[in-house]
């Protein structure tokens, strides 16, 4: 219960969450990593499911997040098998979105969160709650969204920065 509610409300974070991995993501710790929205991780990150062998679910989201980020298939090899990833199969699967050496990693990810600090963050948060969106409403909500963000001063003051530097 407690992971459930935890993670679902990471997920549910009004801005971006990155989980860096540097060492063993097992479990419990993979689950916290796919709750984020970004995962990046060191060379000697690793990532499974174990719970099937304790004989109980890997139930704190892990299987539907697990599936939408790596695919069905190799969900399934993860928590049937107990297939382990390593960092670069990892990356290869969809599971971290970069891996760096682990003397690099914090700059990198420090990078990520300098460039996603200069975006517009009503676009970003209404971005990320369309992204949590099912198909079917995402439509309506990305149309109400935009005329929102439209309408923003914040949109007309990037648009002419991004206009000024279109014409020199």
């Amino acid at each position: 219960g407690i992971n459930v509610r935890l993670f679902d409300r990471l997920e549910a974070h009004r801005w971006p969450t990155i989980a860096v991995v540097d060492g063993p993501a097992l479990g419990g710790g993979c689950e916290l990593a796919m709750a984020c929205d970004l995962r990046v991780a060191s060379t000697r990150a690793r990532f499974a499911q174990p719970e099937l062998n304790l004989g109980i679910l890997a139930g704190a989201g892990a299987n539907w997040r697990l599936a939408q980020l790596v695919g069905l298939a190799q969900a399934r090899r993860m928590l049937y098998l107990g297939e382990t990833l390593d960092a670069g199969a990892a990356l290869a699967a969809g599971l971290v979105d970069a891996v760096h050496e682990p003397e690099t990693v914090l700059d990198a990810v420090l990078a990520m969160v300098a460039t996603i600090a200069e975006r517009s963050w009503r676009a970003l948060e209404l971005t990320k709650l369309a992204l949590r969106l099912h198909r079917p409403a995402t439509s309506t909500f990305d149309m109400a969204a935009q005329s929102l963000l439209f309408e923003s001063d914040d949109k007309r003051e990037r648009m002419e920065n991004f206009l000024n530097r279109r014409k020199r």
